[in-house]
């Protein structure tokens, strides 16, 4: 009986091993999942922040003369965000520009309203250009994990003090 007790102990240690290895080896799985989806989660989150500084900075660059500054934009060309550190200015450039890996483009085109005045799509019937509004594209790019991401915003920006 003692015979038969040693290897019945070998048995428990060598199960116990492969159910602490099968244990040990779905922690480290979920934490490896973990970090991926946390990186992954955090570019998400800068390039939200991205966007909205892009927003900001075009309504800013707006502020500053819309006829002088939005008018003289080509609608459908790509632009770009450069912070003009000695005017402390935002300024549009068609030269890309990059800000901890993520590249914002702005894309500006014609706004089109109905007989309402209401925004409409440029195929409604009867929807004309609205010199005073413009649709903005706003988008962000950035690698990770080796795929290229984007995100993009759509918003309108007006020329709300006629200047």
């Amino acid at each position: 009986m003692n015979n038969f007790t040693k290897g019945f102990t070998i048995l428990e240690v060598i199960i116990g091993a492969s159910i602490m290895l099968l244990i040990t080896t779905g922690i480290l799985s979920s934490y490896v999942l973990y970090l991926q989806a946390s990186g992954s989660n955090m570019e998400s989150i800068q390039s939200a922040f991205i966007l909205e500084e892009g927003v900001e900075g075009m309504r800013s660059i707006r502020d500053a003369g819309w006829t002088a500054n939005i008018v003289p934009l080509t609608t459908g060309e790509t632009y770009y965000l450069s912070w003009n550190s000695g005017l402390s200015i935002w300024q549009t450039t068609t030269t890309a520009t990059s800000t901890d890996g993520f590249v914002r483009k702005i894309i500006l085109y014609p706004a089109y309203r109905d007989s309402n005045s209401n925004l409409v799509s440029s195929s409604t019937p009867g929807a004309i250009v609205d010199v005073g509004t413009r649709q903005m594209n706003i988008s962000t790019t950035w690698f990770y994990n080796g795929s290229l991401n984007t995100k993009t915003i759509v918003t309108y920006i007006s020329n709300i003090f006629n200047n």
